[in-house]
């Protein structure tokens, strides 16, 4: 079932409309390792229980949705990067496929509502290697509005409060890795903290601005003399 939606992802990502007006946001999260099956290497690093680690990962948050519904909502192809640091070791994790999941005070079948940000990626290494995961950062509640994420809008989406990431049942992340003879590598844990790592500055959306604009007329000027 992972890799019918990985899968799903990869098609996702390649359909996606690309943005025109990209704003690449930096969130940098840190956790520790609280489950753990390392034999075949295929990470390059071997963790521990209790062990920290950190993910730095950029999105485009001028991505299209491909699911628009009022309290939730999907964005394929959003993710342009992702890392994770162990220890000494820094790992980029190929991107064959993303997406990125709201919701906001979502109803659920089981009559409570939920709020959530989930990151999913897969990738095939230049060796061949199958790697996949997912951060997730969810709040319940038996009533709305639930207190976490208070958006759908991709363009509005801030890290979660601190106190939400203290249940490791709501919020998690998971990797694996597997090849094609059957290998297979997988750890997950709990997060710690999470923040914004970086985000344009206003002058530098100033400076894009007028700079969109300029390439909008060339193509316009073009258009016309081509016309006639």
């Amino acid at each position: 079932m992972r890799i019918t939606h990985i899968a799903a992802l990869a098609i996702a990502a390649s359909l996606s409309a690309t943005p025109t007006f990209a704003v690449p946001i930096t969130w940098h999260v840190a956790g520790e390792v609280t489950t753990e099956n390392l034999g075949t290497y295929f990470f390059p690093f071997q963790t521990k229980l209790g062990d920290p680690i950190a993910f730095d990962f950029t999105f485009d948050n001028q991505t299209a949705c491909s699911v628009c519904e009022d309290t939730l909502r999907v964005y394929d192809g959003s993710l342009t990067s992702f890392g994770m640091t162990v220890g000494d070791t820094v790992l980029t994790l190929p991107l064959d496929g993303s997406s990125i999941r709201l919701r906001n005070d979502w109803p659920a079948p089981d009559g409570s509502f939920v709020d959530e940000a989930a990151f999913d990626m897969a990738g095939v290494s230049s060796s061949g290697i199958l790697f996949y995961g997912d951060l997730v950062f969810q709040s319940t509640s038996p009533t709305a509005p639930v207190p976490g994420i208070d958006d759908v809008q991709l363009t509005n989406l801030m890290p979660p409060d601190q106190n939400l990431l203290a249940d490791p049942t709501l919020s998690f992340f998971s990797f694996s890795a597997q090849s094609d003879d059957g290998g297979y590598d997988s750890f997950g844990g709990r997060f710690l903290t999470s923040s914004v790592a970086s985000i344009p500055e206003p002058s530098t959306l100033a400076l894009l601005v007028p700079g969109f604009f300029f390439a909008w007329l060339m193509r316009r000027r073009a258009a016309r003399v081509t016309r006639i």
